[in-house]
């Protein structure tokens, strides 16, 4: 399937791209380790009554997860993600009414690639409720400032003050308390993509970012998790827990007629996680469902967790650190950081590891 190309009642299965499959009722999932996500719908299944599906994102690539979901007229967002690096190159084209008539947008974790066109969305009107773990609400705001702050929303129309004469320059996109304290005959424009401003000597308002960061937190709502909530007046949707990071979810959605008896069922995995984080609960499974839409990053092959790689791992940074060496450690901002340096912690407390720890 093409990006952005919409499938009605999805054909036929093609490798590598996404499919759809018909769900085995007494089994649903079964994942070994899947870090960060390309989606996958996976088929061999009938027709789907009534339900369309158009991928934005999360398709030949890992980042830039966004699935528009019709289930009989009734419009879902799940996911909305900011596209990484070479990423970028194959984004789809996203229609400027992808918001027209939306009933709900569903987070299922915190990640940049799953939350960071929530900006853009509510820029291109969306007003409607994001649902989401009250964990991933906790994260939001920071992850939110991130991307208002390197996100590529297109060329912006920024202004600054010509008496600013500091090295770096604060520019501002809306009257902020202290964009009003410019005066017009002060003001020098710039029209840059967001992205851009750093590389030439400017950085964002604080002030700004709060403002567009408010904006969707104040559509935000929590759901615990096991908890049915209705979404239309023909749509439940119940959070699953995944130990992927803090408040990832999996989501299930039902189709519920007018005295409220169940339809058919979609399931969307969100990323699933290895299950041997210190922080986080066990997969919660579920039994039963019609269809699965279902991340695929690492689908073609096999981790074997053998038990002992934090241990390994300690290991051998003690080693490094008694042979005076330097180690670098890349890591995701969220989730995998706290993680590395929980382990580096265990270490000194087991006296693997000593000397200085720069993070």
């Amino acid at each position: 399937m093409q990006n952005g190309r919409r499938e009605k009642n999805l054909p036929q299965l093609r490798r590598n791209e996404f499919k759809l499959m018909h769900l085995n009722r007494k089994q649903l999932i079964a994942v070994s380790f899947i870090l960060i996500i390309n989606i996958c719908l996976l088929t061999g299944a009938p027709a789907l009554a009534g339900i369309e599906y158009t991928g934005y994102g999360a398709n030949k690539t890992v980042s830039g997860s966004l699935h528009l979901l019709n289930i009989n007229g009734e419009k879902l967002i799940l996911d909305t993600g900011s596209f990484f690096a070479v990423d970028g190159s194959l984004k789809p084209e996203q229609p400027d009414d992808i918001c027209k008539d939306v009933m709900a947008v569903f987070l299922s974790h915190a990640h940049s690639d799953h939350t960071g066109r929530l900006l853009e969305l509510v820029k291109m009107g969306y007003d409607g409720p994001i649902y989401c773990s009250e964990p991933t609400a906790a994260i939001l705001p920071v992850m939110l400032e991130m991307a208002a702050r390197y996100g590529d929303f297109g060329r912006e129309t920024f202004y600054y003050t010509r008496r600013n004469y500091n090295y770096e320059k604060v520019v501002h996109r809306y009257d902020c308390k202290w964009g009003k304290r410019i005066k017009d005959s002060n003001k020098r424009f710039i029209h840059i993509s967001r992205d851009k401003l750093e590389p030439m000597g400017f950085s964002l308002c604080e002030k700004c970012m709060e403002l567009e960061v408010k904006q969707v937190m104040d559509k935000v709502k929590t759901i615990p998790l096991n908890q049915k909530f209705k979404v239309t007046s023909s749509l439940k949707a119940e959070f699953f827990n995944t130990p992927h990071i803090p408040g990832s979810v999996c989501i299930k959605i039902t189709e519920i007629d007018d005295v409220g008896n169940a339809g058919q069922t979609v399931i969307y995995s969100g990323d699933l996680g290895s299950g041997v984080s210190p922080f986080l609960k066990d997969q919660q499974y579920i039994n039963k469902g019609d269809y699965l839409l279902v991340e695929g990053t690492y689908g073609t092959d096999v981790f074997v967790h053998q038990g002992d790689e934090r241990r390994k791992f300690r290991q051998f940074l003690g080693l490094m650190v008694r042979e005076d060496k330097r180690v670098i450690i890349p890591a995701f901002v969220l989730d995998r950081t706290q993680q590395v340096l929980y382990e580096i912690k265990r270490g000194i407390e087991d006296g693997g590891n000593t000397g200085r720890c720069h993070c």
